[in-house]
Parts: structure tokens; sequence; C-alpha cells
């Protein structure tokens, strides 16, 4: 241990043996349980040792964009209140723009891929079905994790079924969590077996000089110079 105390390792079995296995000695006085409860992560440092050669190229990344209805008002995420009228995927995979929305809409770009969906339930139906046979590896986007993801996943259950929501998981499994971000309490989702990178969240901690908007736009025009 870090403070000279020796240990030994100790093995209860299976993850769910391992917090049965904390959870009865949390209260126990002098027995102190080291090390960490980021099984996955014990796993890969035991299985995978040394330096590990991988390519970016075998990792699968999706950029996800929804548009969604604001006839009463911009909807909040966690109520997902107004309908989804159109989902974007772009895949690392084939370099294409998977696109389901239920309007007609001409294709006027070669790396556009348009489902055209007879009504929202359609549509996403499209979009997970899609998902499915993706499998990407990280998802990203511009405010993502606080609002695309979410709200995906909260519109999937109020119209469809909660677990068409856990399609998004290659585990079936959703973690739904409460978290401070800039100072207010938002509801975030982990999907579990895909990595969650915001650029909005990636991009406010990285540069420290604040600007007057965050919006995707302002943004571009700020580092790209263009809209």
């Amino acid at each position: 241990a870090p403070d000279g105390t020796p240990v030994e390792p100790i093995q209860p079995g299976s993850m769910g043996d391992c917090r049965d296995f904390l959870e009865k000695y949390k209260d126990v006085q002098n027995f102190k349980v080291y090390g960490q409860t980021g099984y996955e992560y014990a796993f890969l440092g035991s299985e995978y040792s040394g330096d590990i050669a991988y390519s970016m190229d075998e990792l699968i990344i999706a950029n996800i964009d929804i548009e969604v209805a604001s006839i009463n008002g911009f909807p909040l995420p966690e109520e997902a209140s107004e309908e989804i009228t159109a989902i974007t995927i772009y895949s690392s995979n084939d370099k294409f723009y998977h696109v389901f929305g239920c309007g007609k809409y001409f294709v006027h770009d070669e790396d556009v891929v348009y489902t055209q969906c007879s009504d929202e339930c359609d549509l996403i139906e499209e979009g997970l079905c899609f998902w499915e046979l993706l499998q990407p590896d990280i998802i990203t986007g511009w405010a993502c994790r606080t609002f695309d993801v979410p709200y995906l996943i909260n519109r999937t259950k109020n119209i469809l079924s909660e677990d068409d929501a856990l399609r998004l998981s290659p585990w079936r499994q959703i973690r739904e969590s409460q978290v401070n971000i800039f100072n207010k309490v938002i509801q975030v989702y982990d999907i579990v077996g895909i990595s969650l990178l915001d650029y909005l969240l990636i991009y406010r901690k990285n540069v420290l000089e604040p600007r007057e908007s965050y919006r995707l736009d302002y943004i571009s025009q700020v580092e790209l110079g263009e809209g």
C-alpha cells in the first residue's frame, strides 16, 4: 500500500462478487481494501502489459448530430418533448454522412447517404439499425454528451421503449447520472462499450481563454475563419 502496509491480492470472483465483497466489509473497522473498482482497467493492465502498438484506423468513430423540432421553444434533453426530425452519423469507417429524415431530399454530395423515413418512429428505428451494424468504438460531436445523446436516448424511451434505447450499447447497458457541467446539474448517459468524446467539453477544457459564445458556428469562425 502507499503507506507501507503489506497487502496481498484478493479475488472474490466476478465483478458482482467484488461489489458484494466491498459492500460486506465497507463498515468493518481496521479492514482497509486498497485498489480501484474500475475492473476493466485492471483487466487491461494485467492482460496487456508493456507498450501496445495500435492504429487509429482500426477504431470506428461516429460523429453524431440530431435535429429536433422547436415549435414550443427549444426542448430540454431530459424531457425530449419535441420530435427528432433528422439524425446524421458520420462514420470514419466509410467516410460517409448517413442522414435519416422524413422529408424528400435530393442528395447533392457524393459523401452523403440519405434514408427517407415514413415518420419519427421509423426514423429512430432506421438510425438504431444502422448504429447496430456500424458498432462504433467512439462517439463524438459538439455538445453530444449534454444534448444529442441524452435527447436521443430519452426520446427513444418516450416513443419506442427503454429496450430500444439500450440498442445504442453493444452490451445493452446505459448508465444515467447527474453531473455538474458549467455550474449546472445536467443529466448525462454513459453508453457501456463506447467512449464518448464531446468536442465542446474538450474545447472548453483545453482553451483557457473564455469565448463570448460556444455555439459551434461562432467557434468555427474564431478558429477557422468560416461558419
